[in-house]
């Protein structure tokens, strides 16, 4: 997480013109989501070739030949064909003599802090839809696993594809809270229905990967709108906190939806998930209006 986050953001956010910085953005969170759709499939096929153990064998020497990769090729992260974009004064000062505490109150700023409940709920929404999808489906309208996969897919495909369209549109009109009220609304309001209407195989993977599509084509405005409200210098220490909670909200779901499975019955998960995809709109209108 440390080198995923915080280290790439840092480089793209410096290294990538402001013209192109919004599509940047857009391709290295799309690989991410390319990467869990490919490594399940990748180790389940190597387990039942071989052995599990060297799914993860292989999986591991992955990570040892993108390391030497990154070693070997890290001088094209050094921009030295052009200057860098002028920075007030006062705001190369506050970068550069920034300590530890005057980082830590940084971090504990309403823009910053919103930026990180918005990791959180995005994740509680759309992670309880791949979590739990295919068990609530199939309580509710007994849908098979393998038609539950299949939508599964399509939503995950869709963010993809949502991802880096939305690379574009954060490029032309910057994070914009129409952009936000225009996907994570529509989104909410699919994923909220899926448990109360019963869908054909083919209606499933349409709403899904609709909803996907919309969830994706905001993660590139949403991460311009935090480059917005961080210093120069700061990005890696304000990504990390940040995308730290997509980690928080991964954590929390799976016993929240649980529960509610147990206590409540399966509809609602999926009310629970849409209301957290709403929610995230406000951290993020909150952030956009307070970042000056």
């Amino acid at each position: 997480h440390t080198v995923y986050h915080p280290s790439d953001y840092s480089i793209l956010s410096t290294r990538v013109s402001e013209q192109r910085v919004g599509r940047a953005f857009s391709i290295h969170s799309a690989t991410g989501y390319l990467g869990f759709v490919i490594a399940p499939i990748f180790m389940t096929e190597v387990a039942a070739l071989w052995h599990w153990r060297a799914a993860f064998i292989l999986i591991g020497l992955l990570g040892l030949l993108v390391a030497l990769l990154v070693l070997t090729q890290s001088a094209i992260l050094k921009d030295n064909s052009r200057s860098p974009a002028p920075v007030p004064v006062e705001r190369q000062s506050e970068s550069q003599n920034m300590g530890t505490g005057q980082g830590l109150k940084l971090l504990m700023t309403l823009p910053i802090l919103m930026c990180f409940l918005y990791f959180v709920l995005h994740q509680m929404g759309g992670g309880g839809v791949r979590g739990f999808l295919a068990i609530a489906l199939n309580d509710i309208f007994g849908t098979s696993i393998v038609d539950a996969g299949r939508g599964l897919a399509a939503f995950t495909m869709g963010s993809v594809l949502g991802i880096l369209s939305g690379g574009w549109v954060a490029d032309r009109f910057g994070p914009r809270i129409a952009t936000a009220c225009l996907t994570l609304v529509p989104s909410a309001i699919l994923i909220a229905a899926l448990g109360w209407v019963e869908l054909s195989l083919a209606g499933l993977v349409i709403i899904l990967a609709v909803a996907g599509f919309l969830m994706g084509l905001l993660v590139p405005s949403r991460d311009l709108l935090l480059r917005s409200v961080t210093p120069p210098g700061s990005m890696g220490k304000v990504m990390g906190f940040a995308s730290t909670g997509s980690n928080l909200g991964g954590f929390i779901i799976p016993i929240v939806l649980g529960l509610v499975m147990d206590k409540v019955g399966a509809h609602w998960v999926f009310a629970i998930c849409g209301f957290f995809i709403a929610a995230a709109f406000i951290t993020f209108v909150t952030a956009r209006t307070k970042f000056r």
